[in-house]
């Protein structure tokens, strides 16, 4: 009885590490919710792991596809543009292959808010533009932040959920006896 325990806990301990093996993203310039200030021309996504050939991304503006050139160097995904990018929402689509062949992806959604040259005669109506623009973004881009936060919460969800089946197969066992 105590060995087919040990078994159990064992193969769930070796594959668990395997399950959470997955590359995830560990940082991204810019960063999910991001309101960027200065022109944009470059775009990085880094990884926990290495990456594989294959690994890409894609940007959109109000849903038409914005020109980018990837390339990935080790955990490292970086995409660029010919112009810098012009003010509005963006969303990235990212779609990696990880070093164990797991195909992942996310999205991160950011906004471009750079200042426009404009007649020094009105300097006012500009810092008016930048306090909208401001507050419009921070309104649409919760929902993508609550559904990053619910994914993170698979992992302990189903380890949690494994815990209690070993806790009642033990139980069951013992009442066995």
């Amino acid at each position: 009885m105590k060995k087919i325990l040990a078994l159990t806990f064992l193969l769930l301990a070796t594959t668990w590490s395997t399950a959470f093996a997955h590359t995830h993203i560990a940082s991204s310039t810019p960063a999910d919710g991001d309101v960027i200030t200065t022109p944009l021309q470059e775009i990085t996504l880094t990884f926990e792991g290495k990456l594989e050939a294959g690994s890409t991304f894609t940007l959109k503006q109000d849903g038409q596809d914005v020109a980018v050139t990837t390339a990935v160097d080790d955990a490292v995904l970086t995409g660029t543009t010919t112009e810098p990018l012009a003010n509005g929402a963006y969303d990235l689509h990212w779609n990696i292959i990880g070093a164990d062949g797991h195909v992942i992806e996310g999205d991160i959604a950011f906004t471009v808010d750079a200042p426009v040259e404009k007649p020094a005669e009105e300097p006012i109506e500009q810092e008016k533009a930048e306090v909208t623009s401001e507050v419009q973004p921070t309104e649409t881009v919760e929902a993508p932040q609550q559904e990053k936060a619910q994914a993170s919460k698979a992992p302990l969800l189903i380890g949690g959920g494994l815990a209690i089946i070993l806790l009642l197969a033990v139980v069951m066992m013992r009442r066995k006896k």
